[in-house]
């Protein structure tokens, strides 16, 4: 399987010549409230001073805002867990309260799910990549929330991803 690394650089080589490349993340929680007064995500587009309207690999659209956020991913290596070190900057009380909102939450405990894509500046009708990870201990202070992105366990992951029904590929039923 090649590395996060590797696929970027394909993506570059594959991409034309002035195109540039949107990394996006999304955070996933029922707790997260958006400005608009909705739960669910949270979503930010990395390297950019105007917000970023895409089409999800769902087939949805979203709006991402700018935010200062890196991912400093783990090296390859034969550990089971790899983890991947998210870091949000400049980080205003809202954050802090969406964090205090999961905290909060009753039992049963939902992880903060994490959601990476990359997209072409010449293509923003799909991801050219999708990560998928779980948020693991994150930590807040005044300035910056970290937190451990686990990768999900591609060893017990259901295969095929997507599931073939009736409502998806009506095709199936003769």
């Amino acid at each position: 399987m090649p590395t996060a690394e590797e696929l970027l650089r394909e993506i570059y080589a594959s991409n034309p010549e002035g195109s540039i490349v949107y990394e996006l993340l999304e955070l996933k929680h029922p707790a997260f409230l958006t400005d608009d007064g909705v739960y669910g995500s949270w979503r930010m587009v990395r390297e950019s001073v105007d917000s970023l309207q895409v089409t999800l690999e769902t087939g949805d659209t979203a709006v991402f805002e700018p935010g200062p956020w890196s991912v400093r991913w783990p090296k390859k290596g034969v550990q089971g867990r790899r983890d991947a070190r998210l870091v949000i900057s400049a980080v205003s009380r809202k954050v802090i309260e969406q964090l205090e909102r999961v905290a909060d939450m009753p039992p049963p405990r939902v992880p903060i799910r994490c959601i990476l894509r990359k997209y072409a500046s010449t293509d923003l009708s799909y991801p050219a990549e999708v990560e998928e990870l779980v948020i693991s201990k994150p930590q807040a202070n005044s300035q910056e929330v970290t937190a451990s992105a686990v990768f999900l366990d591609p060893v017990n992951m259901q295969f095929p991803r997507r599931l073939y029904d009736i409502s998806t590929h009506p095709g199936l039923i003769e």
